[in-house]
């Protein structure tokens, strides 16, 4: 039995952004010192772990306030086309975000869009420490045994793909997943052929291929249908041609 609603998953990082919020916030703000910290990581570390460290640096090493920090989440660039595919998509589906960004950014930035009613948000919950510094913590508890061998251990999309179902009242009409990284993947995995996989496919912006270059490499892996786009235009083109 399904619900008739259907229910839509976004990556938030160069899927609702152009860019990727970790990066863009600090350069937003000419936060030089957390921009730094940034380029300190190397594949296998933490990725929450240094993006408190550049929140730190933001704070103690900039002057910047947690106003700051909210007010260059706002002003994140994306896709106009993208934001009226949000608004569908809130309006005709059951949504939600499932990022590895945190909750201040993306939750700013939907406010400021007037979409933060409209979504549920998966990510890494943010905190503010005993000296009044804006902090992250990952969405997984450090210690807690791994999701999977295939994600970072913050944060398995997959996990939380499985959770959501878990908890509808019923199948959903469709799933679908709208993503570009590597660690969307695993989510596109476990949906079924009923559902959908909007992968960014966007050659000029080769960070945002990490999904589309896994689905080539395995191809049998994902059983849902998949929809390529490129831009905002092309992303509110498929989830139109979904819902409506």
């Amino acid at each position: 039995m399904t619900s008739g609603r259907p229910l839509f998953m976004f990556d938030f990082d160069r899927t609702i952004l152009c860019e990727d919020s970790d990066v863009g916030v600090p350069q937003s703000l000419g936060a030089t010192s957390a921009l730094e910290v940034l380029k300190t990581y190397r594949f296998g570390d933490d990725w929450t772990r240094i993006v408190d460290e550049a929140l730190l640096a933001m704070q103690t090493r900039e002057g910047k306030s947690r106003d700051d920090i909210a007010a260059a989440a706002r002003g994140q660039r994306a896709f106009p086309e993208t934001l009226e595919a949000l608004a569908l998509v809130a309006a005709h589906a059951d949504a939600h975000i499932v990022s590895d960004a945190n909750d201040v950014y993306i939750g700013s930035f939907l406010a400021a869009h007037g979409l933060d009613r409209g979504f549920k948000v998966w990510t890494n919950p943010t905190f503010v420490d005993e000296a009044g510094r804006l902090r992250v913590r990952p969405f997984r508890a450090a210690g807690a045994a791994p999701a999977c061998h295939d994600c970072p251990a913050n944060l398995c999309k997959a996990e939380v793909v499985r959770q959501m179902l878990a908890q509808a009242p019923a199948r959903p009409r469709f799933v679908a997943y709208a993503g570009d990284g590597r660690n969307d993947f695993h989510p596109a995995t476990v949906l079924s052929a009923a559902d959908h996989v909007l992968v960014r496919n966007d050659e000029s912006e080769p960070r945002a291929l990490g999904l589309f270059h896994a689905i080539k490499r395995s191809p049998g892996s994902v059983r849902a249908s998949v929809h390529y786009w490129k831009d905002g235009r092309d992303l509110l083109r498929v989830v139109r041609e979904l819902l409506l």
